[in-house]
């Protein structure tokens, strides 16, 4: 379709213009939309942190969020751009027909733009489901953490507040329970004062959902 076609389509109001070479056909627009614009409109880039996690159906994202990862040197003017030359290609999958970071990947990103109990929701889905393990998590997280990127630390801290060997949730509900929970204890746990009669706040036994859930011990059999 030639430029002048488009123009005079796009003023009769029978297409929208999303970028310089995506084009929208009024009233099909749907979740993934800019995502798939941004994509048509630079090669380079592939849906990440929040559009991933939703395409890949994970838990504690649910919408869609045009993230999208480019390498450093472009500019997007469509979707939320998070530039890296970290991408590898065994990192690239296909959802739906378009362009997406694998699910280990995704979570090594998430924790830029969601909190922890984001990122451990989405996590405990993905082990669930079968679609990364423990062991390829801690492998790539490892390779992309430094100071002051968010996302893999994010990522660290739930991996290492997860106890050895736990199974994942089974259900979103139950993860939720579990934070509930956890967050009740800290709201209650108790304080104490020290010699200067200051006082302190005490950290509860246990931090963590994963440290209530209960995993198996050297027999097989399940420790509390």
């Amino acid at each position: 379709m030639s430029r002048s076609t488009l123009s005079r389509a796009t003023a009769r109001g029978e297409l929208v213009r999303l970028t310089r070479s995506a084009f929208l056909i009024p009233g099909l627009r749907d979740e993934l939309t800019d995502v798939a614009a941004a994509l048509l409109t630079y090669p380079s880039a592939v849906a990440s942190h929040r559009a991933a996690a939703w395409m890949w159906r994970l838990d504690g994202v649910d919408a869609p969020w045009p993230d999208i990862t480019v390498p450093n040197a472009s500019a997007p003017t469509i979707g939320i751009a998070h530039r890296s030359n970290d991408l590898l290609p065994f990192e690239l999958r296909e959802v739906e027909g378009l362009r997406v970071t694998d699910p280990a990947r995704t979570l090594c990103d998430l924790g830029a733009v969601c909190d922890a109990d984001v990122v451990e929701r989405a996590m405990e889905s993905a082990l669930r489901r079968g679609l990364t393990s423990i062991k390829r998590l801690e492998w790539r997280c490892g390779q992309l953490q430094r100071r002051g990127r968010a996302g893999p630390n994010v990522l660290r801290t739930v991996l290492r507040r997860r106890p050895m060997n736990a199974k994942p949730t089974e259900s979103d509900l139950e993860t939720l329970y579990l934070q509930a929970q956890v967050e009740d204890r800290v709201r209650a746990r108790p304080s104490s004062a020290d010699g200067d009669g200051r006082r302190h706040e005490v950290a509860p036994a246990c931090s963590h959902l994963g440290r209530r859930r209960r995993s198996p011990g050297a027999d097989g059999r399940a420790d509390a």
